[in-house]
């Protein structure tokens, strides 16, 4: 993670000014004091310092003079997806994460996103390999998408695109159960590295995701230097930040939605007998051109936003 930052303890937010975003809140100075440039809304790392995992998340920074030099507000499901407990000390650092394309910041800005912090567990057979996710139905009704739609992961310093999203079945996290029985050096719990249950009060946890080792190694979650890793060297545990990934989205519903729209249309303008038109209105044969090319560009614009109206309610709803 980035060396520069501030070293400060959590405490609860004060007010959340970025929807569909994690806010950290910080007075201006502090704001000054963890990177160079740094504005607000800019995105930035909170990492837990009080325990083994040094779990990391990120969210939107936000000034607010309610906070002394040594405090910042961290929302709760930041709090606990990195085990940071009211009063526990946590370090704030600037992202890494390279800029998104131009066209994805568009297409995000015009459909929306919103945010999903999961907890990355191992991907189970026949999963690894195949750039898939596991995760609940609540989940991705949380991120607006259906089975099968791409999403986008993220941790505090990489990023994986063109993942697929399936189901997570109950196999799936029986298998998982098991094999933390049978092995509980490999596969600790949770709970217990980050101290969840003080964080929250129950043993309750964000929702999880499968992924497999080349993706976690994609998002820098893995401890390469470890001859021998166990699952926190191999990022188990550790949250990362999901949503859809709207030009893939974008690509599926044009496809589903608009396509049938506009051959629908442009056969009906086709269609259109230029004579008679010519001979019931009165017009010449570049006005009836003009008027069928009209005609299609409205068609064109019509199955446009019906493709944005869908792809905002689904997150929406």
């Amino acid at each position: 993670m980035n060396n520069k930052g501030i070293e400060v303890t959590a405490c609860e937010t004060q007010q959340r000014r970025f929807q569909y975003h994690h806010n950290i809140e910080v007075n201006q100075e502090n704001l000054s004091r963890i990177g160079d440039g740094l504005e607000q809304g800019d995105f930035v790392a909170v990492q837990n310092l009080e325990n083994e995992v040094s779990a990391a998340c990120y969210g939107r920074i936000d000034i607010c003079e309610k906070f002394e030099n040594n405090q910042a507000g961290i929302g709760y499901t930041l709090r606990y997806a990195i085990g940071a407990p009211d009063g526990g000390l946590v370090r704030i650092t600037p992202v890494d994460l390279p800029e998104r394309g131009l066209i994805a910041r568009i297409s995000d800005r015009l459909f929306g996103v919103r945010r999903v912090i999961c907890r990355v567990r191992m991907a189970v057979e026949p999963d690894p390999g195949f750039r898939v996710c596991r995760i609940s139905e609540e989940t991705r009704e949380l991120l607006g998408i259906d089975k099968g739609d791409h999403v986008v992961l993220e941790s505090v310093a990489d990023r994986a695109r063109d993942i697929k999203s399936l189901p997570l079945s109950g196999k799936t996290e029986e298998y998982k159960n098991q094999q933390k029985k049978e092995n509980e050096d490999r596969y600790p719990s949770c709970f217990d590295l980050l101290d969840i249950e003080e964080v929250r009060g129950t043993r309750t946890d964000i929702p999880p995701i499968y992924i497999d080792r080349d993706v976690r190694q994609e998002l820098s979650l893995r401890n390469e230097e470890v001859e021998d890793p166990n699952s926190i060297d191999e990022g188990v545990c550790k949250p990362i930040v999901v949503y859809r990934d709207t030009t893939d989205l974008f690509g599926r519903i044009f496809l589903n939605i608009a396509t049938p729209l506009i051959i629908a249309a442009a056969a009906a303008v086709i269609g259109l007998d230029t004579t008679t038109i010519q001979s019931t209105i009165g017009i010449g044969i570049w006005s009836v051109l003009l008027a069928k090319i009209g005609l299609l560009c409205v068609a064109i614009l019509i199955a446009l936003f019906a493709v944005w109206y869908r792809m905002r309610i689904s997150l929406l709803d």
